[in-house]
């Protein structure tokens, strides 16, 4: 649009306007073959549209995450692939964080104790970790399910999700 704007501002029989138009074909050109060569775009010649279907897995956990309240003001302590699906939360945790306190987060303020936690724990998303991660992952998804504060909700499919136990009046 932008080329067709110029060539209408310019007259088109100069040279510069001919080297213009040759060389935006040309980067349209390598763009287009480099996309379809190298690219993840459904137009590569070699594309793979496997990781992209939705596996019982994924419906699995979107049916574990619709138990989750809607409340933005609700605050959740999830794994890295169930961060986005909960993102417009105001207060949101990367599991094992609030539960495990690490240098990056020693100079925040006490954060809030979530009120709902969902890990996937599924052998498919600990072996995408670091090989020296998932050890400590795993311990740290087994003190959150032992927690006196947390009851599991629910349990399938490598997914895990807890709620906070509300604390009886005294």
């Amino acid at each position: 649009m932008v080329l067709l704007g110029w060539l209408k501002k310019h007259d088109t029989s100069t040279n510069q306007a001919r080297s213009v138009v040759t060389i935006c074909m040309s980067i349209l050109v390598c763009s287009v073959g480099t996309n379809a060569t190298y690219g993840a775009i459904p137009f590569r010649y070699d594309f793979n549209w496997r990781p992209f279907q939705i596996t019982d897995h994924a419906l699995v956990g979107h049916s574990l995450l619709s138990r989750i309240p809607d409340d933005p003001d609700i605050p959740v302590s999830a794994t890295l692939e169930l961060v986005p699906y909960l993102s417009h939360r105001k207060a949101i945790y990367m599991f094992p964080y609030p539960f495990v306190k690490n240098e990056r987060y020693a100079k925040n303020s006490s954060p809030l104790q979530p009120a709902f936690v969902m890990i996937d724990s599924s052998d498919v998303a600990v072996q995408r970790m670091q090989e020296n991660q998932r050890e400590e992952f795993l311990k740290s998804t087994r003190m959150v399910v032992q927690h006196p504060e947390y009851k599991v909700l629910e349990s399938q499919d490598g997914f895990v999700l807890l709620q906070r136990a509300l604390q009886s009046p005294e």
